[in-house]
Formats: structure tokens, sequence, C-alpha cells
């Protein structure tokens, strides 16, 4: 995020209009001996990377003598903008100093009380579960203390624990562990041999390859950004456990050749590989599969399936590459055994930025981003579907995206312009398992399409968020009969800004 806003403010790259209106109202670019810092307009004060957070915090917590949450927190407020009490918490929680401050109470009594169930649930905890399966629905924030002390509780206890699924067990779940503070434990158990969870950035992913789960054959991580990581990574050591790696990550990152490159090089014993990423890189070429072969495929001298979903954009400043046609790109996968790939190429802002979509069939991940460049084709497994560009969609690629993408579930449509080939949209197009729909940043015309029953047919929808205007407008402000649109399931309803709701209100949206 903070690459994004850097970029929108020094003009470098614009990317949707509504995020680069957002960008230039709050922040700005301070230059101080050729190092360009953004600063919050209303604060006059600097925004921290999220790489410097911990240091930084730990400078201001050192600043007031640990005299805790408050006084940090003051101090923090004093020198930065956009730091959350959220992070202020969770540091002072994992602050050794602090922790021997603390003073407890004696108890009341000469023994703790302690009740039968719980010494039930503990003995089965650490003697019986083997196959875990967690979920917390609303968490405190983002990144919650109580979350990673729930994680290191459960490796804790749980003894004879081999497969942990934490917290990534629905897509629209965007909790994320930071694992790396859990460091300074030293009570972790090393039985676990698979684990799925979602990780703030690619220092858990490093954490938890390299810290004590020793066993570890299978590790499926999302990952919510890439940036260089926290502390000292030994990147020579090979890891010899490690069978099966799935890494996903929807942040655009330009980190891929400095840290994950290196980071699938140390698997030489891996049978299993899935990679979903947005690799962002500067007057370079696109990832092909040469490059594949070459970085890191030739020493996986075991590894039997390789599914992938990379995006690549080139960004050409100072130089003029010339970058590989789409014939090119499908050669560079002839003869390195690699299953059906499928490449599209577009190149936008007067050919400064190309972009190299491949993917191999058939298609296994749940998320799918496109955009006009979408050439078709069946997505069974894809339950999240995001819909980005600057050009208008056309009617027809929605049709076609009903019939490709039969079981999708959530839906994102991103796209500032009017629908092309709107006097096509009589055709009633369906999504049968739709139960999530966000069209806050989606042009006037895309509400029309898809919350209109005569356009759409939508008998599973759920949810839905959209802008307060273009909910207005395609109902007359709540003048036009009810009956007309997809709104009778609905459960849930996010309009941007709030307002308040009408007196036929019930007419449109019953169950809210």
């Amino acid at each position: 995020m903070y690459d994004k806003v850097l970029k929108v403010l020094t003009n470098e790259k614009k990317y949707d209009p509504s995020f680069n209106f957002w960008a230039k109202r709050r922040f700005t670019v301070v230059t101080f001996g050729g190092q360009r810092t953004i600063y919050c307009k209303k604060e006059k004060l600097p925004i921290v990377i999220y790489e410097n957070l911990f240091q930084t915090i730990d400078e201001c917590h050192n600043a007031v003598g640990h005299l805790g949450r408050d006084k940090t927190w003051h101090e923090v407020k004093r020198r930065y903008s956009q730091i959350s009490l959220e992070m202020i918490k969770l540091f002072i929680s994992l602050c050794d100093q602090c922790a021997s401050r603390r003073v407890f109470p004696n108890p009341v009594v000469g023994k703790p009380i302690v009740s039968v169930d719980d010494l039930i649930l503990r003995d089965i905890l650490s003697k019986q579960i083997t196959h875990l399966n967690i979920d917390i629905k609303n968490p405190a924030g983002y990144y919650s203390s109580t979350i990673l002390k729930i994680f290191g509780l459960i490796l804790s206890l749980c003894k004879k624990l081999i497969v942990l699924n934490f917290c990534d067990m629905f897509p629209t779940r965007t909790i994320s562990t930071l694992l790396f503070h859990l460091r300074r434990e030293n009570s972790l158990p090393s039985t676990l041999i698979k684990l799925k969870i979602n990780g703030a950035c690619v220092t858990d992913c490093l954490y938890l390859l390299d810290g004590p789960l020793v066993c570890l054959s299978t590790l499926i991580i999302n990952v919510s950004s890439i940036v260089y990581p926290i502390g000292k990574i030994d990147s020579t050591k090979k890891l010899l456990k490690l069978k099966c790696f799935s890494f996903t990550s929807c942040d655009h990152t330009f980190k891929y050749d400095t840290l994950i490159v290196p980071l699938l090089c140390r698997m030489i014993n891996l049978e299993e590989l899935r990679l979903y990423l947005s690799v962002g890189r500067c007057d370079s070429t696109y990832i092909d599969g040469i490059q594949l072969y070459d970085q890191f495929l030739i020493y996986m001298t075991q590894l039997n399936k390789f599914t992938f979903n990379i995006k690549t954009t080139v960004y050409q400043t100072n130089v003029s590459v010339e970058l590989p046609s789409n014939e090119d790109i499908q050669r560079s996968f002839i003869g390195r055994d690699y299953q059906e790939v499928v490449s599209y190429i577009k190149t936008t802002l007067f050919g400064r930025i190309g972009e190299c979509h491949i993917y191999s069939l058939p298609y296994e991940f749940e998320y799918f981003n496109l955009d006009n460049s979408f050439q078709g084709g069946m997505f069974h497994k894809v339950r999240q579907l995001t819909m980005n560009d600057t050009i208008p969609f056309k009617h027809k690629l929605f049709k076609l995206i009903s019939q490709g993408f039969p079981f999708l579930k959530f839906l994102y449509i991103i796209n500032n312009d009017p629908l092309k080939d709107k006097q096509h949209s009589s055709t009633l197009i369906t999504f049968p398992y739709l139960t999530f729909l966000d069209l806050t940043l989606a042009h006037l015309d895309y509400a029309e399409l898809f919350l209109l029953e005569k356009t759409m047919h939508l008998p599973r929808l759920l949810n839905l968020a959209m802008q307060y205007e273009s909910l207005t407008t395609i109902t007359n402000n709540f003048t036009t009969n009810a009956i007309y649109f997809n709104f009778g399931k609905l459960i849930s309803l996010d309009i941007c800004p709030s307002f308040v709701r009408p007196e036929n209100f019930r007419q449109y949206f019953p169950l809210l």
C-alpha cells in the first residue's frame, strides 16, 4: 500500500481513479536528503512503512521508559501518523521488560480453582486432538494480539496435533497473524506436519519454515504483504522436510526476485508447489516458463505438480525493453514438462506498462482476477472473482463469466466507466451461487445490471456493498416498486456513505 501511494503522489503510476483521489487528498511526499517520505496532510506527520513498524514503536516505547500503553501511544501519535492503538497494545504485550514488571495478585485460596470440564478439555486437547479447524468470525482488529495468543496456546496445548487450519476456512475472512512475534515463545511443539494459515507478511512464512515446527511437511499460507523480512533469516538453509508448499498473495510486490525466488530455491525436496502472485518489475521482462525453470524449478528434482497463477506488470521508466509477445510466452513453456498453460498480454499507457498473465490448467485456485483481456475458459474451483479495469467492461463479458465460473460466490467489480454494449443488457444472466457482491468502486451501470431482476438472476444473494448514490438512482429515491430488484434475501447491506433509512426501507430490504 505504501508503495502504491508513493507512486500516485510522484505520478509514477495511476491506479483506480478513486484510489488516486484518496491518496492525493490525504497524503503528500516530503524529500529529505534524497529520501522520499509520505506524510499525512492533516496531521503533518510521516507514515511508517510496514517493515519499520516494530522498530518505530520500540523507539517510542523506550523513549518513555517502558511506562505503559498510554504514554507510548501518546509518544507515537506525537511523532507519526497511521499507527493504530491495536498495534501499540500488541507490541507492549510482547515486551519482555514490561512483562517482568507486571504484578499479579495472589490467589484467594491456596490452590487454583479448576473445573472438571476444564481438566477434561485440557486432557482432550493435549492427548487426543490430531486435526483441528479454527475460525474467528469477528476479531478485534486486522492484526490482533488475541489471535496470536490463541495460535500459540493451541500449539502449546495440543501435543498430538498434526494438522491445523487456523483462520483460513472462508475466502472473506481477512484475519492475519503476526507469527514472527512467537519467536519469544519457547514451548512450541514440533509435531505439526500440515498447517493452513493467513500471515501478515512474508516474515511470518519464513518464521514458520525456519522456526520450531521441524516436522512441517505441508504449508499452505496466504500472505497479505511481501516486504523485506524483520530479523535475520538464513537464506542458505535447505528446507529438507517440506514436501508441499502453497503460497498465495494478492499484494502487488516488487520483491519476487529478491525474496520469493531465494525462498523457493531452498525447497529442494518439494513434491507439490502452488503459487498465486502479482509481480511488479521495472525495466525488465515478464515471468515465463524459461525463468520459472531456471530460477528455481531446476533445483526441485522431486517436484511432480506445479500449479500457478502469476501476473507480471513491467514498468518502462528510463529505458525501452522489448517485451515478449504472447507467442513467445507460450513457446517458453514447451519442452519443460509443464502442464497446459494459458497466457495473455496487455499493453497500457502508451506502451510504458506491460502486463502478462499466465496460469496453469486445470485451474485449481479459489481466487481469480481478470480484466478485459480475459479469454474465457472453465473455472469450477473459483469462488472469489475480482474484475478490475480502467476501460469499460462489455455486457457480453458478464455472460461469459457466468458460464465460466459456475460456482462463483464472491464478486468484486472495480470500474468507473459506463458499461459497454448496454443495449444488450436485456439478456438475462444468472449467477446461481453468488452470495456476496461488492459494487463500491463500480459505475452506476453495473449496479443496474446486477440489481435489476430483469437483467440478472441472483437467487442466493445475501450480502451487498455499494455507493449510496447508485442505490438511490436505481431505486429512483426508493419510489420504484421493490419487486423489480434483487434485494429480497439480503441479510447484509454496506452502503457508502452511511444514510438515514427511509420509511419504506423494509419494502426493499425485508430481512434487514
